[in-house]
């Protein structure tokens, strides 16, 4: 309702300005959300998984990659598909995110195929970088992000939900074939959960990789990189739990770092 009552959130805005604090602004959220892995999100996760296998096998999935990918980013890129494809497999490791605070509404994908590119600027240096996202560029991914829309549906239809009175908004009950919501997919689909990571990926060198086991970036001296950027991939939780574990591991090992 903050979102769509203007006069609600006025009134909002204005309780939370008060001494103390009152109104909705001043509750508590929880950090809540339900991971699933592809098995159980869909019977065909097999087809996804040969699909993987077959752009790798075939050199297809290179087509999918940035203009000019360097040859080391292809076989690095190559080398995660086999990661994913094992990844999609696997009953035990999440694909899926939904975060929620009253009931899930809408679905992540943790783990794309697609790769976009983020540059300098060849003209200014010193400008905002030029970030391509590459949003969907391999077709897997929509083959993945098809799967998640019957999942929410099938969640939707419980008694409970439906003692709630809950109604599909989105992307709404006449959408029922797979190219309807592949069309819907292309449309509504958000570019960036704003957790930026995995762009000095810790892999090796003639793999793409921009950092080794000890942080140091490749041929520069005196600079390590510890944040996210450093993930290969992302991981099937929160980033910021990992970054948390990347700075402990930092912090333990920095009196011993040459």
């Amino acid at each position: 309702m903050l979102n769509s009552n203007a006069t609600y959130l006025q009134e909002a805005i204005r309780a939370f300005g008060l001494t103390p604090a009152e109104g909705p602004y001043t509750m508590a959220l929880g950090n809540t959300a339900v991971y699933l892995a592809l098995p159980n999100i869909t019977a065909s996760y097999g087809n996804i998984v040969a699909s993987v296998r077959h752009q790798i096998e075939s050199g297809e999935a290179a087509l999918y990659l940035p203009n000019g990918a360097a040859e080391s980013v292809v076989k690095g890129y190559l080398a995660q598909l086999g990661i994913l494809a094992a990844t999609f497999e696997n009953p035990n490791h999440p694909v899926f995110e939904s975060p929620f605070q009253e009931a899930p509404t809408a679905g992540f994908l943790l783990k794309p195929l697609s790769r976009g590119s983020v540059l300098l600027d060849p003209d200014d240096h010193d400008a905002e970088p030029i970030i391509t996202y590459g949003t969907l560029a391999n077709p897997v991914d929509l083959d993945i992000m098809a799967s998640f829309v019957p999942l929410m549906r099938s969640l939707y239809t419980t008694s409970t939900m439906q003692a709630m009175g809950v109604v599909e908004t989105a992307p709404g009950v006449e959408v029922q074939d797979s190219e309807q919501i592949r069309d819907w997919i292309r449309t509504a689909t958000v570019a960036s959960f704003q957790h930026p990571c995995c762009t000095a990926a810790m892999m090796p060198r003639e793999l793409g990789g921009v950092v080794g086991s000890d942080l140091k970036v490749f041929g520069v001296q005196g600079l390590r990189v510890a944040d996210a950027s450093i993930m290969p991939l992302l991981p099937g939780t929160h980033t910021s739990a990992t970054c948390y574990a990347i700075g402990e591991k930092v912090s333990d090992k920095l009196a011993n770092f040459p």
